[in-house]
């Protein structure tokens, strides 16, 4: 299992935990007499949260980007056994070029 920060499955669970701990937050700061802390006490609470808030969204782009170019290096190795096979080009050349295929069709 690979343990670097730059696997899928890592940022995943980093997103879902910052996720979880803004709900969390967001619960616990609405709730009657929450308001009642000193205002350097709410301004880092919902700090930390916007904090959150934002590492989650991060997590969620890196997630979008890293799907997009999955998609993307398949499309790739698709297209390579495919149009981009030399053997391919060259049967279609071969075709293209042959009269009598290109007679009997029209």
């Amino acid at each position: 299992m690979d343990k670097s920060i730059l696997s899928q499955r890592h940022w995943r669970t980093i997103g879902l935990v910052t996720l979880a701990a803004c709900g969390l937050m967001a619960w616990y700061g609405s709730r009657p007499g929450f308001n009642e802390y000193g205002r350097n006490v709410l301004v880092a609470y919902w700090g930390f949260f916007f904090l959150f808030l934002l590492v989650t969204l991060y997590m969620v782009l890196l997630d979008f980007r890293f799907i997009r170019m999955e998609f993307k290096m398949g499309e790739r190795a698709l297209f390579e056994d495919t149009l981009g096979s030399e053997d391919f080009r060259k049967n279609l050349r071969a075709a293209q070029n042959d009269p009598e295929e290109s007679s009997g069709r029209e």
